[in-house]
């Protein structure tokens, strides 16, 4: 998607400035913590995700919540 130094998609004055962060979802008391791609700018301080990133993490996040919920037994 993006990379270092892309001009920022927001404010289109900064820079993109590209990390990988552990990012943390909650869900009924119970955490998950994913390395995600966090995208930010150097003048705004937006910060986003890559949506193709997210996507592949949709299965993950959802499985997550089915096992609080009871829906989903791991062995």
């Amino acid at each position: 998607m993006y990379k270092n130094g892309d001009m920022c998609p927001i404010c289109g004055e900064g820079t993109i400035k590209v990390e990988r962060k552990p990012e943390i979802f909650g869900y009924k008391g119970q955490t998950l913590t994913l390395e995600l791609t966090v995208y930010s700018c150097d003048v705004c301080g937006e910060g986003f995700f890559d949506n193709e990133e997210m996507k592949k993490h949709q299965k993950t996040i959802k499985d997550f919540q089915r096992r609080v919920d009871g829906f989903l037994n791991f062995s």
